[in-house]
């Protein structure tokens, strides 16, 4: 290869390694935007999904408008900043003010991360890990907002002393609905996955008891061939060639 030929197929395998890298962070960013908006239609169909309940604001800011609801997560941080799961516009809360996560039964429990103030059903917690738990229609304020939370039905959440008539949350019905259909879907590809293991063990079992039945049989004919060659051999009569004479009776007579 000459000098001139080794530099054009230099320069080409420059330009081509810069168009591949060019090409694959094009395709990177188009699978990125079909993902997130997969997920976004996905989210949009069951709003409800992976909630445990709502959160009605009775008393809000500029930033949080009376009347917003705000969906529960099983679990998360509340809070002014932006990372928050359940994000609190005020100057008054902390950028990450109490964590929470949903106890069955028990109802939504928090703990307090920094050295912040919240009051739940009338009782003030300040401090560094305070920890309470939010019950179905309890009351929580926090900085200048006052929220009010309310639980779905079936997770067996108790009453605030407070919320003995409150009515349980119930879903949207079109979300539950499109929930339903991807449960059935789900336990039906499921079934389906295990009607067919179920049917490969079922095939595998009787190729394996074929072939010991097939093995089985060969050994009894080998050992009725064997004992067949045997009896053969003990019913047969020593063979002694006529042409061969015995001459021993002249050695004993000399």
């Amino acid at each position: 290869m000459t000098k001139e030929v080794f530099e054009l197929t230099s320069l080409a395998a420059r330009y081509w390694f810069v168009f591949l890298l060019f090409v694959i962070v094009i395709r990177s960013f188009l699978w990125l935007g079909r993902d997130n908006r997969a997920w976004t239609r996905k989210v949009k169909s069951v709003p409800s999904a992976g909630n445990v309940g709502e959160a009605i604001v009775l008393v809000g800011n500029s930033q949080v408008p009376q009347g917003q609801i705000i969906s529960i997560p099983r679990e998360g941080d509340m809070g002014s900043g932006h990372g928050c799961d359940i994000q609190i516009k005020s100057q008054l809360v902390k950028k990450h003010h109490l964590c929470f996560r949903f106890e069955e039964n028990k109802g939504l429990y928090i703990q307090i991360i920094s050295n912040a103030k919240v009051v739940v059903d009338h009782i003030e917690l300040s401090g560094k890990n305070k920890k309470a738990y939010i019950l179905h229609g309890s009351y929580l304020v926090i900085g200048d907002v006052q929220l009010k939370f309310l639980f779905f039905a079936g997770l067996g959440v108790p009453y605030a002393p407070n919320a003995a008539n409150e009515a349980y949350m119930v879903p949207n019905p079109v979300a539950m609905q499109a929930y339903m259909q991807q449960m059935h879907m789900d336990n039906l590809y499921t079934q389906n996955m295990y009607n067919q293991t179920n049917y490969a063990n079922d095939t595998y079992n009787e190729q394996y008891v074929d072939s010991e039945q097939d093995d089985k049989y060969y050994d009894d004919e080998y050992d009725e061939d064997a004992e067949n060659i045997d009896g053969i051999d003990n019913d047969k009569e020593e063979y002694i060639d006529p042409d061969m004479e015995d001459f021993s009776h002249i050695g004993g007579e000399r």
